[in-house]
This record gives structure tokens, sequence and C-alpha cells, in this order.
């Protein structure tokens, strides 16, 4: 086998490897209007936003029907923001025999309670691997409650009645691997292509061989 060809399956090799390693990540996002404090500072009717970006590959089917993937979780409330302390799963449900077909957050350290949630049909199959919506609905939440934060306590008083979610692909970036794979496999391109030309160099340079004497 040529050096090329070496190069070649080698560069081929490492690419599957590093292709691999990437991850495929999601961004989920549940938007709404919310009174209540954050961190003893009082909002009324002010929009409140949850976002969390997963793996794909960590979302777990507790049940038939509900998909769960937990996450760190950041909240933007009256200009000010934190990351849940609490532990928040990004949560799609869709048991048919109850009205309640959604998406949204929960707060599994209290218990599972809705953190803020859209109740819509659009989820009736969704399992959270692929982008959607947003989807606009009903929204549902656990009301009275304090979530901790960095930023503070997040206490909901009271939720407006529409919400909506939305999931997006992440473009990934790629990988310290991936680009050692690409510059490899620049590498082993340029050291081929000036090993031929040499080569070819040489070969025309060569005098002519003499004539026989007869």
């Amino acid at each position: 086998m040529g050096r090329f060809m070496f190069g070649v399956v080698i560069l081929a090799a490492l690419s599957g490897v590093a292709g691999t390693a990437r991850a495929s990540l999601i961004t989920y996002t549940e938007e709404g209007t919310a009174t209540g404090s954050f961190n003893g500072t009082a909002f009324s009717d002010a929009l409140i936003t949850i976002t969390a970006t997963a793996d794909t590959s960590s979302i777990s089917n507790p049940s038939s029907d509900v998909f769960v993937n937990t996450a760190v979780t950041t909240v933007t409330v009256a200009g000010l923001t934190g990351t849940f302390t609490d532990v928040i799963q990004a949560y799609a449900v869709h048991i048919l025999s109850i009205p309640d077909v959604a998406a949204g957050f929960r707060d599994v350290t209290l218990g599972g309670n809705d953190l803020l949630a859209t109740i819509s049909p659009a989820f009736s199959t969704y399992d959270l691997s692929t982008p959607i919506g947003p989807i606009t609905g009903g929204a549902s939440a656990s009301t009275g409650f304090t979530y901790n934060t960095t930023a503070g306590g997040l206490f909901l008083a009271s939720v407006s009645a529409v919400s909506s979610f939305q999931a997006q692909a992440v473009t990934p970036v790629p990988e310290t691997s991936t680009l050692a794979v690409a510059g490899f496999g620049a590498a082993v391109g340029i050291t081929y292509g000036l090993s031929r030309r040499r080569r070819d160099q040489r070969r025309h340079r060569q005098p002519p061989k003499p004539e026989a004497v007869a």
C-alpha cells in the first residue's frame, strides 16, 4: 500500500472516531407571562423565559408516554437571569386519557412540580428529540412555590393562561479531534503531492542513455 493510500485509510478511520464523539444538542425554550418575585424583587405580568440545552442521547422514557431530559436550565424574568440549582427536566407527556398533553419544564427537586409547561395536542407524539414549534397553548405551572436559582429564589404567584414551547437543533461546533483529523488529511495530501512532484522532476532531469557502439 502506497503512502498516500495509507494516509487515506488512517484519515477515514479517524474521521469515524471524531464523528461518533460529536453530540446531538437541542435547546428547549418555554415562555409565558407571570407575576411573583425574583430574589425578593416583585414583578407583575412579566415575560418569563426558561431555557436549557441538552444532549438528545440523555433523553429517558420513564413510562410509555413520558419523555424527560435533565439539563442545566436558566430562567430570565424582569431583566434578571439565574441558573436553577434545583434539578430541572425538560419533559413531554402525551397520555391521551388525560387532557394535559404537554411539554415544558418540571422541578424534580420539588417533587416534579410544573415549573412552566404548554398544553397542546401538538405534543401528542413528541419525544424531545427533534425540533418543534414554537407551539402556543394553555399554560401549566405550580404556583405558590419558590424555585432556587443562582440569582436568588424565584417565586411564582400566578401565570397567565397562555404559554409557548419550542425546541431548536444546535449547530455543532467542530471538536478539537475533528480539526486534528482535517489537519492530518491536509498534511497527507500536501506530502504526497510534493513527493510525487520531486520524483517527476528527478525523472525529467536524468540524461539520456548513450547509444551502444557497433
